[in-house]
């Protein structure tokens, strides 16, 4: 079998092309259901980065509503609008929201919210940012179970003995369990606060997908920098790790703005 190369593209490009349909994708759309998002609605996408989110929320909205995008990356938000004509977009952090207070109906943080170091602050920015009776909402992965692929990712550049692309690589606790969410949103001053787990299984068009998968992840870096050898034996082990996807568990919440 010919070996699959992890240096041909760029992490933004294999991103959207495999990542976004085989996990965000789908995981948006729980997210939107969850969260009420109806038409007409004015939306807020924190932590928006390429747009999974935005895209899911205007097909929601419909012409009568409105979608903003806020990312601190100018270059993901750049990605965020090719083809979305109607998606607005503003560059900030999560904790200090570029908005008008009480200026949208729903806010949404899909798996961002998890790598932010001051969450409570975050959490109250979205609230500010939500009129009284909106609904603010999150979905963040869900700690004490395999995060797959992620985990598997870590796990094979860790045996090979490649350096850790990002702090904490290999431990890869990017991750919340209910009660720190819950305790999170009730002290930002959301009410009716609600904490569930969701299960979605990942269909990935084919295996080889799931394998190159890693190069649209922050370990993508380290892969492409290993040698034909050490790529060689990676592609091996996602591609036995990866032939029998396991189910992603994620923790979904919501509050209502007072």
């Amino acid at each position: 079998m010919e070996r699959i190369s992890f240096d041909a593209v760029s992490v933004p490009e294999l991103y959207q092309r495999l990542l976004v349909p085989a996990i965000f994708a789908p995981w948006a759309e729980r997210l939107i259901a969850f969260a009420g998002v109806s038409e007409g609605d004015a939306v807020l996408d924190v932590a928006a980065g390429t747009g999974v989110v935005s895209a899911a929320a205007l097909e929601r909205v419909g012409p009568s509503g409105r979608v903003v995008a806020t990312d601190v990356s100018p270059g993901m938000l750049e990605v965020a609008r090719v083809d979305r004509p109607r998606l607005e977009t503003l560059v900030g952090p999560a904790d200090d929201l570029p908005v008008k207070n009480g200026s949208f109906d729903v806010a949404l943080c899909q798996q961002g919210f998890q790598f932010l170091p001051d969450k409570v602050a975050a959490a109250a920015a979205m609230r500010r940012s939500v009129r009284s009776g909106g609904t603010a909402a999150l979905a963040v992965w869900r700690c004490g179970t395999l995060l797959e692929p992620f985990d598997v990712y870590g796990r094979a550049l860790q045996a090979l003995g490649a350096p850790e692309p990002f702090p904490r690589a290999y431990a890869y606790d990017f991750c919340m369990a209910e009660d720190e969410v819950r305790a999170v949103l009730e002290s930002s001053g959301l009410e009716q606060v609600e904490v569930g787990v969701e299960t979605l299984e990942i269909t990935w068009s084919s295996l080889d997908d799931a394998v190159r998968g890693i190069g649209g992840t922050p370990y993508g870096p380290a892969a492409a920098a290993l040698d034909a050898e050490a790529q060689a034996r990676l592609g091996a082990t996602l591609r036995q790790e990866l032939r029998s996807p396991h189910p992603m568990h994620a923790v979904l919440a919501r509050g209502v703005v007072p």
